[in-house]
């Protein structure tokens, strides 16, 4: 009898923890960016029918560049999923993107707050998000992987699973 109340006990806490770190489900919040053109874009505007990719740079940044080498050194699919938000306007690198055709459907925004880094809630770059469909924001990454396939492999592995998930 005492066992077994034990055993219950134990279960319910094992139950209540890991219901208690379940995360919170994230939206991605409602900003307002602009395009290369100056034109003021809302992340709900951002919203594609399928999961897709919010990459945060510093264009004034190594890092920034370590991405495009990343994404240039690797034939990726999921580039056609991939915005690309800017922390500040950058010309040069605005230029590159738009000269190479592997980069060619990804879409490029540029924040206009300071606090956009706040507003989505990451604390290094660059910083790639994962978004569902439905705005959710299912992870977080700070930072980049070591070598490119490696990159390929979680962000694309990522879109191609929750894709078929959706179907």
């Amino acid at each position: 009898m005492m066992r077994s109340l034990l055993l219950g006990l134990l279960a319910t806490l094992a139950v209540g923890t890991a219901m208690a770190q379940t995360p919170p489900q994230r939206v991605l919040p409602a900003i307002t960016l602009s395009n290369p053109q100056g034109q003021a874009v809302t992340t709900e505007q951002l919203r594609m029918s399928q999961p897709w990719v919010l990459a945060v740079v510093d264009p004034s940044l190594p890092s920034a560049e370590a991405l495009l080498g990343a994404l240039l050194a690797k034939e990726s699919v999921w580039t056609e999923r991939l915005t690309l938000l800017l922390l500040r306007p950058s010309q040069s690198l605005e230029e590159r993107i738009a000269k190479e055709p592997r980069l060619a459907t990804v879409r490029v925004v540029i924040a206009t707050t300071p606090a956009v880094m706040n507003q989505l809630d990451v604390a290094g770059l660059p910083a790639l998000l994962g978004i569902k469909a439905n705005q959710e924001i299912a992870w977080t990454r700070a930072g980049l992987p070591r070598g490119a396939a490696r990159l390929d492999k979680q962000v694309g592995g990522w879109l191609a699973t929750e894709s078929a998930a959706a179907q």
